[in-house]
C-alpha cells in the first residue's frame, strides 16, 4: 500500500537515476515508472493488465463521471492527491481503460512537477506535449512491449492481427495499430482519411451551403480524399513523412474503400508528397461524426529503411 500523494511520488523516491535532466532520460523514467506500476502489482506476466489491482496497491480509487453530460470537455481527470482518478462513465471500456491508464501516468508528471526540473522539459511536464507523452505512457503501461511484441510475433503486423491483439489486451483497434506503428515505426504508418476540401479552399459560412452545392455542380471547389490524422512513428531521414490534407488519387484503393464503404488490401504505386513509392496497403473504412473514413495502414518496404534497425523506441525520437 502507498501513501495518499499517489505513485508518482513513490516511484521518484525509489528512483535509481533521479530527477530527469533531458528528453532522453524522461522517457527512460517513464519507461521505469511503468515497469515499477506492473512490477509493485503483479501485473507484468499476461495480458489484460489489470488495471484495479494497480489502483487497489497503491490506494486509489477509480470514480466514474459522466463528462459528456456535463459537457466538459475532458474524458479523465487526477485526483491522486485525494486517493482517486476520475473517467468518463458514457466511454465505452477500452476508451474507460486508455483514460484510466492515462491518468496514471498523470501521476508521474505530478510528481515531477512538484521537483525542479529543466526549462527543456517544460513542454512535457506542463505544456502540450504532457497528453501526447501520458498517451504513450498509457500505451506502453496497457501493451507492455515485450509482450507486445510476443503478441506481434505470433499474429504479425497488420489490422486484422491488431484487431486480434486488441480483444487479448482489452485495448481499442486504434490504440494499438498506433502502439503497433510506434514500437515498429520502420515497418509500418497508420494515416486516417475522409472527403475533405484544402484549407485553402474558400469554404462559405453554413447559410450558403445551397451556394456551395452549386459551385461545387459547376466547376467549383471539389472535396477530395485527405489526410486527416497519421502517426507514421518515427520519421527516419524524413523517409516517412507526408503532408497534412495531402490528398490521394480518387482510383486509389484507399479513395475506392471510402467510396464504395468496403475494406481494401492490395499492393500499388502512391504519391503522398514527401512519401512517395510503391506499398502494400490496408484500408477499412469507418464512420465517425456520421462522417465516412478510411484508416489505412502502409507497410514499408524493407530496403526503406535498409540497414537500420527494424524496432524502434518511439518517445526518444520524436
Amino acid at each position: 500500500m502507498m501513501g495518499p500523494e499517489g505513485p508518482g511520488y513513490s516511484f521518484i523516491q525509489q528512483y535509481e537515476h533521479g530527477l530527469p535532466e533531458t528528453r532522453k532520460e524522461l522517457s527512460g523514467c517513464v519507461g521505469a515508472y511503468i515497469d515499477f506500476l506492473l512490477e509493485e502489482s503483479g501485473e507484468e506476466d499476461l495480458p489484460p493488465v489489470d488495471l484495479d489491482a494497480i489502483f487497489d496497491h497503491f490506494s486509489l480509487q477509480a470514480m466514474e463521471g459522466d463528462f459528456k453530460e456535463a459537457s466538459l470537455p475532458i474524458e479523465g481527470a487526477n485526483l491522486a492527491g485525494m486517493g482517486m482518478i476520475v473517467f468518463d462513465s458514457s466511454d465505452i471500456q477500452t476508451r474507460q481503460r486508455f483514460t484510466q491508464a492515462h491518468e496514471l501516468l498523470e501521476c508521474l508528471i505530478v510528481a515531477l512537477e512538484g521537483n525542479r526540473y529543466p526549462s527543456s522539459l517544460e513542454s512535457y511536464i506542463e505544456g502540450k506535449k504532457k497528453e501526447r507523452l501520458c498517451n504513450w505512457g498509457a500505451a506502453r503501461l496497457l501493451m507492455p512491449i515485450d509482450l507486445f511484441h510476443e503478441f506481434v510475433c505470433e499474429h504479425g503486423i497488420g489490422i486484422n492481427a491488431a484487431e486480434r491483439i486488441a480483444r487479448a489486451f482489452q485495448t481499442s483497434r486504434l490504440a494499438t495499430l498506433r502502439h503497433m506503428v510506434n514500437c515498429y515505426p520502420k515497418r509500418c504508418g497508420l494515416i486516417i482519411w475522409k472527403r475533405d476540401h484544402k484549407p485553402s479552399d474558400s469554404v462559405p459560412s453554413p447559410n450558403q451551403a445551397e451556394l456551395w452545392d452549386d459551385l461545387e455542380g459547376t466547376g467549383g471547389p471539389q472535396k477530395e480524399v485527405r489526410v486527416q490524422w497519421q502517426d507514421l512513428g518515427r520519421k527516419a531521414n524524413q523517409k516517412a513523412y507526408v503532408p497534412d490534407d495531402k490528398s490521394i488519387d480518387s482510383d486509389s484503393l484507399i479513395a475506392r474503400a471510402i467510396e464504395e464503404g468496403e475494406g481494401k488490401v492490395g499492393r500499388e504505386r502512391v504519391d503522398l508528397g514527401g512519401l512517395t513509392g510503391e506499398f502494400e496497403i490496408e484500408a477499412v473504412p469507418f464512420s465517425a461524426g456520421d462522417e465516412p473514413h478510411v484508416l489505412s495502414l502502409f507497410h514499408w518496404p524493407s530496403e526503406m529503411f535498409a540497414g537500420q534497425q527494424a524496432q524502434s523506441g518511439f518517445y526518444e525520437t520524436h
